[in-house]
């Protein structure tokens, strides 16, 4: 057991059917993290993977865990209706999607991605894949280093388009969300205080090197957020629900007046109120929706900018763009309004299920309402959240929050699991 802090929240061992030292267990484990690092994109810059070259990495190693892993044990994933019906939607886009090879590419490792972060995260248990996102992460971390040292001109860009630290990653605003995914697990489940302060420290160094004001501004709140969460429960049971209701709403307001001074600090940061021109993006690829709102144009549409309605868009903006940097546009020009709803029918669902993992004080819950503040905010000025790790994220974190619950008083069961306690 470890202990710290105001109090102890447990998270279950997996169980003695699934030792370390099977080899299935170690299988599962490499083909997770290889999931999540290619997800994140983390080794972009330093080794070029082609999509058909990741899907061969992959199956034989989720091959080898179907097979070897004990009996029963893929009868435990769960796939909430919301996530079926999206990745279902996903899918059936092909059916019109103009550039079907684009799609194939491109959904392809999404896909691979999805089944192997979906399926091996509930086979492997919930302690063992917040292991194995923490472990992720810091490789992704030790990579930003790697790059800077093996090829710095390239980590780190001083003009350009995009000029900052990226390290392995292909951009800049790809490296952020992986890092405020670290910093979101390392604040619900590291038992040194000091660790904590000193990675969220770290992750907002990087950040600031990275000139990222989206990266920066969502560390910001993600900050906020996990003390207002993490003081929720003690607020409700020292002076009652109305003092929680009360709390989140103060958080609501600050929220809104940093909202209010939002352009004051984008003007601070040295750049314009259009977002870095994303204001005008947002303009032609609206303008495109409008001509197939429903539908949209297919899961591979930004495979091919040469054709339409990429072209449109780019000629429309008179200037080339490869995203629509906004998760709300890029769901609808990919997969019409029915794919936003649907996608945003799976983080309604995930924020429900993770609340009520909070008011039991489980940091599972507290962690996939923060995730999902990620998206958000993320969201917000960046398409990455939309597809690929993200949707597969928001399963995970619904799934496993929907049957793990922590044994009363902080004190872990004996009798199926050995456990080890998180400190908060």
């Amino acid at each position: 057991m470890i202990t710290g802090g105001r109090r102890t929240l447990w998270v279950d061992e997996v169980s003695a059917r699934a030792r370390p030292r099977d080899v299935w267990f170690q299988v599962a484990v490499i083909s997770l993290t290889l999931a999540l690092l290619d997800g994140y994109g983390a080794y972009d810059q330093l080794v070029h993977v082609t999509p058909m070259k990741y899907v061969l990495m992959q199956f034989p190693l989720l091959t080898a865990t179907f097979i070897l892993c004990p009996r029963g044990s893929i009868n435990r994933v769960f796939l909430p209706l919301a996530s079926v019906s999206f990745v279902g939607w996903w899918i059936a886009s092909y059916l019109w999607d103009n550039n079907r090879s684009g799609w194939i590419s491109t959904s392809l490792r999404d896909l691979t991605t999805v089944v192997a972060i979906v399926v091996l995260a509930q086979v492997l248990g919930a302690s063992e894949f917040i292991r194995v996102l923490l472990r992720s992460g810091y490789i992704a971390i030790g990579l930003i280093f790697v790059a800077l040292l093996v090829q710095p001109g390239r980590a780190y860009d001083v003009a350009g388009p995009a000029p900052g630290l990226h390290g392995g990653f292909i951009h800049k605003n790809a490296m952020a969300p992986c890092l405020l995914v670290t910093a979101a697990v390392v604040l619900c489940f590291h038992p040194q205080r000091k660790f904590r302060r000193g990675f969220v420290a770290l992750v907002a160094v990087l950040m600031v090197l990275g000139q990222t004001t989206t990266g920066l501004a969502t560390l910001g709140a993600l900050v906020l957020v996990n003390w207002v969460l993490f003081n929720y429960t003690s607020v409700v049971n020292r002076l009652g629900r109305a003092a929680g209701v009360l709390t989140l709403g103060a958080t609501m307001l600050a929220v809104a007046a940093a909202a209010q001074s939002f352009s004051s600090a984008v003007l601070l940061s040295g750049k314009d109120l259009t977002f870095s021109a994303r204001t005008v993006i947002w303009d032609g690829v609206a303008a495109a929706i409008g001509r197939r709102r429903w539908t949209g144009y297919g899961y591979g549409v930004w495979q091919n900018i040469w054709v339409d309605p990429i072209r449109s868009i780019n000629i429309e903006n008179g200037f080339l763009v490869a995203e629509a940097h906004s998760a709300p546009l890029d769901l609808m020009l990919r997969l019409g309004i029915v794919g936003l709803v649907l996608y945003l029918l799976q983080l309604l669902t995930t924020i429900r299920i993770g609340w009520r993992g909070l008011k039991r004080s489980d940091p599972l819950g507290r962690l996939a309402l923060l995730f999902c503040a990620i998206v958000v905010f993320v969201g917000f000025s960046e398409s990455l959240v939309a597809y690929g790790l993200w949707p597969a994220l928001l399963i995970v974190f619904c799934a496993i929050n929907r049957e793990h619950k922590p044994p009363a008083g902080g004190r872990p069961s004996k009798r199926r699991h050995t456990s080890v306690g998180f400190a908060t």
